[in-house]
């Protein structure tokens, strides 16, 4: 049923039908549809609307998320995200798509996998593996931003993935140092730890300090994930003759952190009469 060959996959679901009639009668509908091309489309958005479709339907939408030769890949591959944890079975096949960086509907599936088994080792493992070798093959279109994004939505369970998301904020292009920096943010420091979480804050502090409008916003943001250990590049930051967005996200950032900045107060006090900080 996982199989990515059409004709394959079409004569298990309809040999199943015929010989578990009755295990599949409330689904027996929907799961035609799948393989009727006027009604594929529709079929895959029901099932994944089911109160928990059974194991036939998760491995038959598996398969055609596996299908390169089929029209809405990504779309197989977005229901089965939508189903979560109750699409467990597909995981092994997803995986094989992660694993293909020539698959345009990686992404999706990438997506659909931290909402389906996000603990699991091996997922955390083939989307950091995917990841790499997107920045190894110099990739950085949509994809890969979507790939950064599944990356980040794992939390701490990524901790492997700091150092390329770390080249993503420093060498990426357009939007996906933002999201590289989102990403960052979510793994943390608990789950990043030492030296990871050092070269995190440097990384972030870097990208506050760009004075890039965009860029700053995200990189604050993500350090605010770092609490103290992000304090003492913070307050460099706001003795530094870098652009006014800068220095004011880095003291934003010191005030939400709280008490554990405490150490900024005789900076922060002193840029109470900076008549240079807007």
């Amino acid at each position: 049923l996982s199989d990515p060959r059409r004709p394959l996959r079409q004569a298990a679901l309809e040999g199943i039908l015929r010989i578990e009639p009755d295990e599949h009668a409330s689904e027996a509908k929907l799961l035609r549809g799948l393989t009727t091309p006027d009604q594929d489309h529709q079929a895959i958005w029901a099932l994944s609307r089911l109160d928990g479709p059974s194991k036939v339907a998760v491995l038959a939408l598996a398969g055609m998320a596996r299908d390169s030769q089929y029209r809405y890949p990504h779309f197989a591959a977005d229901a089965l995200g939508r189903i979560g944890r109750g699409a467990i079975t597909a995981v092994p096949a997803l995986l094989a798509v992660v694993a293909d960086g020539g698959r345009g509907q990686r992404c999706n599936v990438a997506v659909a996998l931290t909402e389906i088994a996000p603990q699991d080792e091996r997922v955390v493992e083939a989307l950091v593996r995917a990841h790499e070798d997107d920045l190894a093959a110099g990739r950085g279109d949509s994809a890969h931003e979507m790939l950064v994004d599944a990356i980040g939505k794992l939390g701490p369970a990524a901790r492997a993935a700091v150092p390329s998301l770390i080249a993503d904020l420093e060498k990426g292009q357009g939007a996906v140092r933002g999201k590289a920096a989102w990403a960052l943010g979510a793994i943390g420091p608990d789950a990043a730890g030492g030296h990871e979480a050092v070269a995190a804050v440097a990384a972030l502090i870097g990208a506050l300090r760009s004075g890039d409008e965009d860029l700053v916003a995200h990189a604050a943001n993500a350090l605010l994930a770092f609490g103290a250990a992000a304090v003492p590049l913070l307050v460099e930051t706001t003795t530094l003759p870098l652009p006014d967005r800068a220095r004011s996200a880095a003291v934003q950032v010191l005030g939400i952190t709280g008490s554990r900045a405490r150490e900024a107060v005789p900076v922060l006090l002193a840029l109470l009469v900076d008549c240079d900080l807007k």
